[in-house]
């Protein structure tokens, strides 16, 4: 990772907020203990240390090879990323709305017709009301490239 990417993760890492934080943790511990995830234990000395110090690190945290160091923060910082995404989902509406059109997309590339428009459908009402005026041309298009994209028979064994 280039320097400027490195202050962008350190710097990101400082604006967290202590609620932030705890989420993160939560976030990427659903799934393994905290020992086995190197990423964590970077973010933790990141947390602690304030800024990147590559020979400290790869003293402090010795499972660390230098040549994995620049996949780790790439990988620290999409999780970061992700972790804050999914915090913020509930207040921001326009992420809502982009979930919901990323669900029906997927339905819709299923074939499972009926519950990936239902997906469209309850993603136009807030879109409509929000201001996201733009949005409805690209449900419009979902919903049209889907029918021609659908053979007879397919839609047939979806009703």
């Amino acid at each position: 990772m280039p320097k400027q990417k490195t202050d962008d993760l350190v710097a990101l890492i400082r604006s967290l907020t202590r609620a932030e934080k705890r989420h993160f943790r939560l976030f990427v511990k659903r799934n393994q203990s905290s020992e086995d995830i190197l990423f964590l234990q970077l973010f933790d000395f990141l947390e602690k240390r304030g800024e990147y110090e590559e020979d400290i690190i790869l003293k402090k945290i010795p499972e660390v090879k230098k040549s994995q160091l620049s996949n780790l923060k790439a990988h620290l910082y999409k999780q970061l990323l992700t972790s804050l995404r999914l915090l913020s989902t509930k207040n921001a509406n326009d992420i809502q709305i982009r979930e919901m059109v990323d669900y029906a997309r997927v339905l819709l590339q299923q074939r499972t017709l009926p519950p990936g428009f239902r997906h469209v459908g309850k993603s136009e009402g807030p879109c409509l009301s929000g201001n996201y005026h733009a949005w409805p041309w690209g449900f419009w298009n979902l919903k049209s490239t889907s029918k021609a994209n659908t053979s007879p028979a397919a839609s047939r064994a979806c009703r």
